[in-house]
């Protein structure tokens, strides 16, 4: 197939909604990277996944408390924080 065509869908019409099906699809393309650097990249991507899963967790629990109560989330703010701490590092050791 030519390099421009992303994939090949055949949609046939059905009862209700209509069923498609992928005909053709491009393998993706393996990254590079040298075999000293894999497990720090696997490390700082491990790293990253669980600072978005923090700060995800501490805004959540922050609009939470603003809405059950005023000025909530300067009164759970640090049991806001430290929930969010737990849940990253489960999510750290997890991966």
């Amino acid at each position: 197939m030519a390099r421009f065509i992303a994939r090949i869908t055949v949609v046939t019409p059905g009862a209700g909604s209509p069923e498609t099906r992928v005909l053709y699809e491009p393998k993706k393309k393996k990254r590079k990277l040298s075999r000293w650097a894999k497990p720090l990249e696997r490390m700082q991507r491990r790293l990253l996944e669980a600072q978005q899963v923090f700060t995800d967790e501490l805004l959540a629990r922050n609009q939470r408390s603003n809405r059950k109560r005023r000025n909530g989330f300067l009164r759970d703010g640090s049991l806001n924080t430290l929930r969010a701490h737990r849940k990253a590092f489960k999510r750290l050791k997890k991966l």
